[in-house]
């Protein structure tokens, strides 16, 4: 069998991918630009040097200047003691902080012929959220009419709607949680909202407006929880996403809500472990689970403090490039 291949249009092709020769002016000759290069017999040769497309170059200065949500993090803390004598030492810390997980809704989501939420993979490959029944699957955007990689997950009370991870979640000792999303009124309120839930228990939790002139409740048993004071009313943040942040490390813990305090006081230094996102223990009574639009859930293993600005802001921008909420 003789096989013809037509290569004429290769050098057009290879233009379009690459970009133009880079040319330069060698004694007042214009040549092209080359460097050298080895075939896998090492045999040497001149390839052409070529602009970066516009396009690339773009994509390249993006992921250069937005921190990965997906790899370790550096912290540097200087801890000051004091010696016998009365002097004092400087010693400085380095600490790497680990994913545990981080669920985008730009990648690695499946869905059902329905627009619903049949797997969500983490970007780190370490976790899988699923739900097998279609009626408590969430949608790819409100109420299915998103676009699968490119719109948020709509977890719906109405129906209510839940997942489950593949294993469960511990975190022990100092450890880092940051979840974006966009609130969605139940019967004219913000409560009840349900993040994190144990399946076996409904008294270890992470929720939003449990009850009034309350945010944010981390809670490890009915008797051991923090929650957030607010002036008044049900917490109220309508129409805006919202970049929750919590750090515990040792005995403290400090949550941000759009990068500002909103506590920073003593916690339980428990584990704190779940293993499903938008239900607490196995109630779905309407109006308990979690009503929202999820762009971002993400966990480190450790404090991270010096790069928590960036490592938000990070989430926030890739949360810009989504499809508009259809609320």
């Amino acid at each position: 069998m003789k096989i013809v291949a037509d290569y004429s249009h290769q050098k057009e092709i290879l233009k379009k991918k690459e970009g133009n020769k880079v040319y330069c002016t060698v004694d007042g000759i214009k040549q092209e630009v080359v460097y050298t290069r080895y075939d896998d017999n090492q045999d040497e040769f001149y390839e052409n040097v070529r602009a970066t497309k516009e396009r690339r170059l773009r994509l390249q200065q993006e992921l250069e200047a937005t921190p990965s949500t997906t790899i370790s993090k550096t912290e540097i803390e200087f801890v000051t003691t004091t010696n016998p004598n009365g002097t004092t030492t400087t010693t400085e810390v380095i600490t790497k902080v680990f994913p545990v997980f981080s669920f985008s809704y730009s990648g690695l989501v499946k869905k059902s012929t329905n627009n619903r939420v049949t797997s969500w993979i983490s970007s780190l490959g370490a976790y899988v959220l699923s739900q097998s029944t279609e009626a408590k699957k969430p949608y790819i955007g409100y109420e299915g009419s998103g676009v699968v990689n490119k719109s948020a997950i709509n977890f719906d009370t109405n129906e209510p709607t839940f997942m489950s991870f593949d294993r469960t979640v511990t975190l022990s000792g100092d450890f880092t949680l940051l979840i974006y999303f966009k609130p969605i009124r139940y019967d004219g309120l913000q409560k009840y909202k349900r993040i994190f839930g144990k399946s076996d228990d409904a008294n270890m939790f992470l929720s939003i407006g449990e009850r009034d002139e309350k945010s944010y409740r981390l809670q490890f048993t009915s008797s051991n929880k923090v929650e957030v004071d607010i002036s008044s009313g049900y917490w109220n943040m309508e129409s805006q996403k919202v970049m929750l942040t919590l750090v515990r490390k040792g005995s403290n813990l400090i949550i941000r809500e759009n990068q500002v305090e909103v506590y920073n006081g003593t916690v339980s230094t428990d584990d704190f472990v779940f293993d499903q996102v938008g239900r607490a223990g196995t109630e779905e009574t309407l109006g308990v689970t979690l009503n929202a639009n999820v762009y971002h859930l993400g966990s480190y293993k450790g404090a991270i403090v010096k790069n928590l600005l960036d490592l938000e802001k990070a989430i926030i921008t890739n949360a810009d490039k989504a499809n508009p909420d259809k609320i």
